[in-house]
């Protein structure tokens, strides 16, 4: 069952979450339409203000607007395992799993890394990102939960603060290693490209790419525009060669902006 439907609120709906929406859909039980509603496909707009709306016995008001969009499939959909490497309650890192979604979309949250994580923590916290990883890529990735850390690891990524070592497979043969200083219209990269193997049989080259600046999609960009597109990379270069982009992030390093200690964690 797949469907997307606005509702409004009106005198004579009940205003209660639950049976308002089992009241328009009565062709699911109120335990799938919970299952939706903690699943994080059902949102509500009060104001012009959306959220998502989770618990069943939320309080409506009438002239509330509420969105549901709901594809059963989609909901029997179980979450990769995400590992969390270290809580530093301020902040934590986590080993994110090549196919999970670091945020959710309107049909769920649920296979999401940061729905992930809010489950996981004892009491709700914010989670601000500080840099992207792509769906279908694996590696590191770095979550704060307070507004005055963000502000902090904010300053420490514009002073190119973060190391970041990702482990690239492109096409062709490329040999030695090379320093990266480009700063493109369209990209910009700081750091260097280390070979670690040509694989004949594939005529594929892997490579470690060392960054203080830029990320993975600045790498897809820069191996493309010298005729070496990364593998998998569908939304760049349009590669198919494998299933997924071979770029992911295996190393993060950087001086904790909190507690001034050197922090270090790798992938494998």
């Amino acid at each position: 069952m797949h469907f997307e439907v606005e509702l409004e609120v009106s005198e004579l709906d009940s205003l209660n979450a639950l049976e308002f929406l089992w009241g328009h859909f009565d062709q699911l039980s109120k335990s799938k339409i919970k299952d939706a509603m903690n699943k994080g496909a059902v949102f509500l707009e009060r104001k012009g203000e959306k959220s998502c709306l989770r618990k069943a016995q939320t309080d409506l008001k009438i002239g509330d607007k509420v969105e549901v969009y709901y594809d059963q499939e989609y909901l029997n959909r179980k979450p990769l395992p995400a590992e969390l490497l270290t809580d530093q309650l301020q902040y934590s890192v986590w080993m994110k799993p090549a196919g999970m979604p670091i945020e959710g979309e309107l049909f769920g949250d649920h296979l999401s890394l940061l729905r992930i994580a809010d489950q996981t923590f004892e009491s709700e916290r914010d989670a601000y990102l500080m840099y992207e990883l792509a769906d279908d890529s694996k590696g590191i990735l770095l979550l704060v939960h307070h507004r005055r850390a963000a502000a902090a690891f904010t300053e420490l990524q514009e002073n190119q603060g973060f190391s970041f070592k990702y482990r690239v497979e492109v096409s062709g043969c490329i040999e030695g290693s090379n320093e990266l200083d480009i700063n493109d219209e369209d990209y910009a990269l700081k750091g260097r490209c280390e070979l670690v193997k040509y694989v004949e049989h594939t005529d594929s080259t892997i490579l470690d790419v060392y960054l203080s600046q830029g990320d993975a999609k600045d790498i897809c960009c820069y191996f493309l525009e010298i005729g070496h597109p990364v593998l998998g990379d569908e939304y760049i270069s349009g590669n198919t060669d494998r299933d997924r982009m071979q770029v992911d992030l295996v190393e993060l390093d950087f001086e904790c902006p909190i507690s001034g200690d050197p922090m270090h964690y790798r992938a494998y």
